[in-house]
């Protein structure tokens, strides 16, 4: 049985709600448990730990996802997980996988498995096993595979053995059910992991996987993960999961390679232009170099270059029809609002410019190449992305200004609305007192709360659609809600996002 880890207990309801800004984690449920921030917090048991852990005996951080997955699965709740790859989704839910059958294995007899992975294709169990594999010899569980693009003879002498694990693709196991319907016992089976969702609907092969739980215990515990949300998830995991938990991560890129450098300088809006005259001045002052200027839309552009050519006497290419020249000419300079994405090489590149930080933390990601320097111009309006570029930052190991965390604490003072937002020579200062009375008697105050989203998700103070609450009101909440019996669960109604 999952017991919360004392750090997790004492957590404040900010810092989860700052984790789920931070990889922007839409969530559905009720009664979720709160996430893990280190591996430690999972008290795993040691045929895991001792393997996962460093030379040193320290722990790697776990994902984001394997934060959200861990505690939600070795609490017995049914799950649909939407990420993409790269997140370690194999340890995501291969962990709490082997805790159970372990748990299981001294009550059940040895009829058939306890636990079973539906996989589409053989490379995926490949890469199972190739993560797994320590783990399962450790704990000593026994896997059986069975893929259409094996032996069949094979797989049927190894299911007549005994074993805990099946790892197996509907259409091969239902087509050994039907040979031999005594060959293989799913009576058993009260953990179903149903892996690349996407792709059973993808070839058009879920009504396989539909068949396959038909043979499965109505009371097991199910876990769905997909790389992508297809229409009607929900919908259609409810056929296989009960009362769950639904989450999807935002699938930026959490950090870039710490070899380069990005410079993130605070500068307010109407001081912009100037800013980037004087660095183009000292760039070029320096050396002979090329750079490559980002700017917010087409009028943005078309002003910079007037003001760089009228300042400088520098030679602008023009964006609408020089790209081309730009990436074949040696110190050359350009301005642009459409992204140059990493397929397009650009010899001789020093420096990037973003005088308005993009869109989405995506974008500025897919803009840092390496061998090049990085500038970006942050302001006061960008605020708001100011918790996540810091994360990704300090996971590539880049200095940055302490004035970045001020505003970001300061974005979230004035209740994520940009009118309260101080200035950046102000920010030091913080929230003045007229300021603070003005915010407080605004009226606003779903947006003077950041209140933006639905439902007490956690249950235990996070409203995300309503007030705040202090944190002495979340533990009275807490508190409350353990006390409440069990027979109330039939009111409980799914939160929205």
């Amino acid at each position: 049985m999952y017991v919360e880890h004392d750090e997790v207990k004492k957590r404040k309801w900010f810092d989860t709600e700052k984790f789920l800004d931070i990889h922007q984690v839409k969530l559905t449920g009720f009664r979720c448990p709160r996430p893990l921030f280190k591996f430690e917090h999972a008290n795993l048991p040691e045929y895991i730990s001792e393997l996962f852990a460093n030379e040193d005996k320290s722990y790697p951080n776990p994902t984001a996802l394997q934060c959200l997955c861990w505690p939600i699965l070795l609490s017995g709740r049914d799950l649909i997980a939407v990420s993409n790859t790269g997140y370690g989704k194999h340890y995501a839910y291969a962990f709490p996988l082997l805790v159970h059958i372990k748990n299981q294995q001294a009550y059940l007899d040895k009829k058939g498995p306890c636990a079973l992975i539906l996989t589409p294709y053989q490379p995926a169990k490949d890469d199972i096993l190739s993560a797994l594999g320590p783990y399962l010899e450790s704990s000593q569980i026994k896997p059986v595979c069975v893929y259409e693009s094996e032996d069949k003879n094979i797989q049927i002498e190894n299911l007549k053995n005994s074993y805990d694990l099946l790892i197996a693709n509907p259409t091969r196991l239902l087509e050994i059910i039907n040979e031999n319907h005594s060959l293989v016992n799913l009576t058993n089976v009260n953990f179903l992991i149903v892996d690349e969702y996407i792709q059973f609907r993808k070839t058009q092969t879920m009504d396989f996987v539909k068949d396959v739980v038909e043979y499965l215990r109505t009371d097991r515990q199910t876990a769905v993960f997909s790389r992508l949300v297809p229409s009607g998830i929900q919908r259609q995991g409810d056929e296989f999961v009960k009362n769950c938990i639904f989450f999807e991560m935002h699938h930026d890129k959490e950090s870039a390679n710490d070899e380069i450098k990005q410079i993130v300088e605070l500068c307010d809006k109407h001081l912009k232009a100037s800013r980037l005259v004087e660095l183009v001045d000292r760039l070029t002052a320096e050396k002979d170099c090329k750079i490559l200027i980002y700017a917010k839309d087409k009028e943005k552009c078309l002003n910079l270059n007037f003001e760089l050519k009228r300042q400088l006497d520098l030679e602008i290419l023009d964006f609408r029809k020089e790209e081309n020249v730009f990436v074949s000419t040696p110190n050359a300079i350009m301005t642009t609002f459409k992204n140059i994405g990493l397929e397009i090489s650009i010899p001789d590149l020093n420096y990037i410019i973003n005088v308005d930080f993009p869109p989405n933390l995506q974008t500025y990601m897919d803009r840092l190449r390496k061998g090049v320097v990085h500038y970006t111009l942050f302001s006061r309006e960008d605020a708001k992305h100011a918790e996540r570029l810091i994360y990704s930052l300090k996971q590539a190991r880049q200095e940055y200004d302490s004035n970045l965390s001020i505003m970001s604490k300061a974005w979230l003072e004035c209740g994520r609305d940009l009118r309260f937002m101080p200035m950046i020579q102000d920010l030091q200062k913080g929230l003045s007192k007229p300021l603070q009375e003005m915010i407080l008697s605004s009226g606003d105050e779903e947006q003077i709360t950041g209140a933006n989203r639905g439902g007490d998700v956690y249950g235990y103070g996070i409203n995300r659609s309503g007030l705040k609450r202090t944190d002495s009101q979340a533990e009275d909440m807490m508190d409350d809600e353990d006390e409440e019996e069990e027979d109330e669960d039939d009111e409980d109604e799914d939160i929205g996002n």
